[in-house]
């Protein structure tokens, strides 16, 4: 049991140290991907899109569960409400606009075999 703690102990600790700026690489990333693919600057098959979204869901839903279980008691540290609010809206937006581009590809794909 001893062990346990020490291991969510040092994962914390890996954690604070590298969340912050992890975390703004990665939404800035992901924001940016959505923005070229979303007003066609960048095309990528719909295939992709579906392996980039239930990898996107599975990352911030492991990430949470790592960080926020209910195992132990919990201190909101600095940013931590940033991560959360940012992981909701990321969830909320990648159900979303992940549709949204996947009937967009598909449309333009059928207008073009039309053609």
């Amino acid at each position: 049991m001893e062990q346990t703690f020490n291991l969510f102990y040092t994962f914390d600790k890996i954690l604070d140290k590298i969340k912050k700026p992890v975390y703004l690489t990665a939404i800035g990333f992901i924001y940016i991907s959505y923005f070229l693919i979303f007003f066609g600057l960048f095309y990528i098959n719909k295939k992709y899109i579906d392996i980039f979204s239930n990898f996107l869901l599975t990352f911030v839903c492991l990430f949470l569960i790592l960080r926020f279980h209910p195992f132990r008691k919990h201190e909101l540290r600095e940013f931590d409400s940033t991560i959360i609010f940012g992981s909701a809206v990321l969830l909320l937006t990648n159900a979303g606009l992940t549709n949204i581009i996947a009937n967009d590809i598909s449309n333009v794909i059928t207008n073009i075999k039309t053609i």
